[in-house]
């Protein structure tokens, strides 16, 4: 299921990206597959975006197992117009890499890719950091046959 939100408002370019550190360990790969862990901080969003995150847990709470699932939020820039996507992944069978935070929300995850040091709607916690372990798969096919 992927949620689609159009957040239309004028906005400013960042005049730099921000310079996060993220540790990732060694992956292990075999034939079919790279596992590797990264460590994320642990961001919060705006109270208003916050309600709409609890919204999409509540309505697909039956999808949602735990150990095994995520929601993947990007939110970027495009002109003067702000978008949100949020899908939910496996742990066991990423497409990207590229998640630089976490929201925790009701003991949900929400990988982030968004520029939480330049965007007012996410902010820095004290809650520090949170490691999550996933998985890439090289080749599906293989994998079912």
């Amino acid at each position: 299921m992927v949620f689609f939100i159009f957040l239309s408002s004028s906005l400013l370019e960042a005049k730099e990206q921000a310079q996060l550190k993220i540790f990732n360990t060694d992956p292990k790969r075999n034939r079919y597959s790279i596992h590797f862990t990264k460590v994320l901080p642990i961001i919060k969003a705006d109270l208003c975006l916050e309600t709409l995150l609890e919204a999409i847990i509540k309505s697909n709470q039956k999808h949602y197992d735990p150990g095994k699932s995520f929601y993947g939020l990007n939110f970027n820039n495009r002109g003067q117009y702000k978008y949100l996507e949020i899908f939910m992944g496996s742990r066991q069978a990423v497409k990207t890499t590229n998640y630089i935070a976490i929201i925790k929300l009701k003991n949900v995850l929400f990988l982030c890719n968004v520029d939480f040091n330049n965007e007012p709607l996410f902010h820095k916690t004290t809650l520090g950091n949170m490691k999550i372990k996933l998985t890439i798969v090289k080749n599906r096919s293989r994998i079912w046959r």
